[in-house]
């Protein structure tokens, strides 16, 4: 193997290890909101640049403009009301339970 495939490798694994670190940030976090088992896992949190985060719900919602920190500043209730505006009925229900 070449030195910049290896390279290469260990950038793919990391990057893949930081977004599933991502993903159990934002779920942990809406499960301490008080979200159901069952929504926690449809959140998910994307690297937008740098280290600014998108967060999604049942892979819908990621045109909103909130990341992971600013969702901790809001409790559950702000969080439905927000994520609301960006997702379509079908989520809507989901979210709201």
């Amino acid at each position: 193997m070449k030195n910049w495939e290896k390279h290469l490798d260990l950038a793919i694994k990391h990057k893949n290890l930081s977004e599933r670190y991502l993903d159990t940030s934002i779920q942990e976090l809406m499960r301490t909101k008080g979200f159901t088992a069952e929504q926690v896992i449809l959140f998910r949190a994307n690297f937008a640049s740098g280290t600014e985060t998108v967060v999604s719900f049942n892979s819908d919602g990621e045109y909103n403009d909130l990341g992971v920190i600013d969702y901790a500043n809001m409790d559950k209730e702000e969080i439905i009301s927000y994520l609301c505006g960006f997702l379509d009925k079908e989520n809507i229900g989901l979210l709201k339970g």
